[in-house]
């Protein structure tokens, strides 16, 4: 449960960290650079610290989906939260479970 909760949080904040980056409509090659250095500190705090990265992965996730197809920032960043809340709520909910399901199998 408490991964849940540090990739929920983790994400949340790293929403804000990418409202900051996806905020002046950076042209391609400076959205690049930026991807660049946000997966250098990625790759650095990743093994260490799962929810601490996010705050790195999640903008570096939605910079370059916006090199792709740009959609409208809010909406984005809205998607991003209500998804990883439904994702981390459904697997936390299947670790709670767990052990009552595994009874309710070996029956």
């Amino acid at each position: 449960m408490a991964g849940a909760a540090h990739r929920i949080l983790g994400t949340l904040l790293g929403l804000l960290t990418s409202a900051v980056l996806l905020a002046p409509h950076l042209p391609p090659y400076a959205t690049v650079l930026v991807v660049a250095v946000l997966q250098i500190v990625t790759e650095l705090l990743v093994g260490r610290n799962y929810g601490l990265a996010l705050l790195f992965i999640t903008p570096m996730a939605l910079l370059m989906g916006q090199l792709a197809v740009a959609r409208p920032t809010g909406q984005l960043l809205f998607d991003r939260g209500v998804e990883t809340v439904i994702g981390a709520g459904i697997g936390g909910l299947i670790v709670v479970c767990e052990p009552w399901l595994r009874s309710r199998i070996s029956r």
